[in-house]
């Protein structure tokens, strides 16, 4: 248990607190009243502004995307890409808009001062990314397509010439030499023609599995489990808080002023010299 000393040591130690705030009270009031000041401008400025947030899952839904060929998307980045804000009449919205990709599952959340600006805002944010992952996912196909076919038709003239050259041979050798023992003699020839076959067969069915790929690809996306939230900034919090941190502003001026007279500033000027 604490002593007679020991409470006696406290309130001294109390009342000597509470006469520093009285001889500083000035630079408490002024404080106080700068703080609460700014804080009734910022109440003003904020008063009546309502912010509505919406939000919700999407189902996103791919129909007949080519395995070999994957829609690869970053969903969590998308609305800072300059390709999909250029679908919009107004891009900054998407400054307030998230959407991530959690575990397959898409999250939106969209603010806006304007409940019905935002039921619009949905709509062309849904029609919108189902534009741009058809553009996106379409370009990547073609320009896949371009290159088996380009790939297709290199092979197709290297299998021609392999295949004359045999055919010459065979004509050459009738009579002297079956195909089998042809094979034999020349195994090079018969060897690198297989090859680009091989290759060739490959390409020609790459650009029937893309080709037919674009033909039936399509994007849809169906919503699910909205909320709507309303978000309305108080103008009497912003004051409360306001004036508390302009009494705890006041108070802690007043312990550094006191900190700063309590040092002896020659000492300092006597270790410089």
């Amino acid at each position: 248990m604490l002593n007679e000393k020991e409470v006696y040591e406290d309130e001294i130690d109390l009342m000597e607190l509470l006469l520093l705030l009285k001889k500083n009270i000035k630079i408490i009031i002024g404080t106080f009243i700068i703080v609460l000041i700014l804080s009734l401008g910022l109440a003003i400025n904020k008063r009546g502004k309502i912010e509505y947030t919406k939000k919700g899952s999407i189902d996103i839904k791919v129909i007949s995307t080519v395995a070999e060929y994957p829609l690869n998307v970053d969903y969590n980045t998308i609305v800072s890409d300059k390709d999909f804000r250029a679908y919009f009449k107004n891009p900054e919205i998407l400054d307030k808009t998230t959407f991530k990709n959690e575990n397959g599952k898409f999250n939106l959340s969209i603010s806006n001062k304007t409940q019905t600006v935002l039921d619009d805002y949905e709509e062309e944010f849904i029609s919108n990314l189902i534009k741009y992952l058809k553009i996106k996912y379409t370009k990547y196909l073609n320009d896949n397509l371009e290159y088996q076919t380009k790939k297709m038709n290199d092979y197709k003239l290297r299998l021609d010439e392999g295949t004359s050259k045999i055919e010459i041979l065979i004509e050459k050798n009738r009579g002297k030499y079956n195909i089998e023992e042809l094979k034999e003699v020349h195994p090079i020839l018969f060897s690198e023609k297989n090859a680009i076959a091989k290759i060739y067969e490959e390409s020609y069915k790459q650009v029937a599995i893309i080709d037919d790929g674009i033909k039936k690809f399509d994007v849809s996306v169906e919503r699910s489990n909205e909320t709507l939230e309303l978000k309305q900034t108080s103008s009497k919090l912003i004051l409360i808080v306001g004036g508390v941190l302009g009494l705890f502003l006041g108070v802690f001026l007043v312990f550094i002023k006191e900190f700063l007279m309590g040092i002896d500033w020659k000492k300092f000027k006597d270790i410089k010299k």
